[in-house]
């Protein structure tokens, strides 16, 4: 049976929603997001350290609430944030340099946008997918 991850959380779904409210194109729309993201939503280097390493689920509803979360949780409210203001996009499990890691490919006017909130000088050189939600 395939894993399945819950994405959806209102609050974060009803804030997308009001942030872009008056915008135009998916573009504007996936910008605002990740950068509301990466300005409000911290990394928990507690949390990281003390969750099972592996099969972890994520904590969307905490992270929102929190303000805070590993990659996973991070990734799947970026993913549901973005999803809920119509743009097309996946929560993407896999390695990054060689570490286990989660981040989020968006689709827009047939390019591919790829948002990894714990790289944001895009230093990354190697991702590798393992697993699309």
């Amino acid at each position: 049976m395939a894993k399945t991850y819950a994405l959806h959380y209102a609050p974060a779904e009803a804030k997308a929603k009001d942030l872009c409210k008056d915008t135009k194109s998916l573009l504007e729309r996936y910008e605002i997001i990740t950068k509301y993201v990466s300005d409000k939503i911290a990394y928990d280097y507690v949390r990281a350290i003390t969750i099972p390493k592996r099969n972890g689920q994520p904590d969307v509803a905490r992270c929102w609430n929190m303000r805070m979360g590993i990659c996973l949780d991070i990734a799947a409210l970026t993913v549901g944030m973005l999803r809920a203001v119509s743009i097309p996009c996946n929560l993407v499990i896999g390695w990054a340099n060689g570490k286990r890691h989660a981040w989020v490919e968006a689709r827009i006017d047939n390019k591919r946008y790829l948002y990894d909130h714990d790289d944001p000088k895009g230093t990354v050189k190697l991702y590798k997918k393992e697993r699309l939600y």
